[in-house]
């Protein structure tokens, strides 16, 4: 589901701070959670297995659910392909 307009969804990694950077290391199996708007990402996976990752967005029982053609109109799918 395409759901960006333009590239105000991206931020390329030359539009940030980098040594203001912060490695965490982590075990298999542990968990991190951090706001969406947090610049992130991780190195590549050198390993022969796969990486998961589950993203959750929570939002209050108050947010209105919009009909798709209003959604769309908004969002539409501009910039689907675009890169930094």
């Amino acid at each position: 589901l395409i759901h960006f307009q333009v590239r105000d969804w991206q931020i390329c990694d030359d539009h940030v701070a980098r040594g203001r950077a912060v490695a965490v290391e982590m075990n298999p199996g542990d968990i991190l959670l951090w706001d969406g708007l947090l610049h992130h990402g991780t190195p590549p996976n050198l390993s022969d297995r796969g990486r998961r990752a589950l993203q959750l967005h929570y939002w209050p029982a108050s947010v209105e659910k919009i009909p798709k053609e209003e959604r769309l109109t908004v969002f539409g799918s501009e910039g689907k392909d675009v890169t930094c």
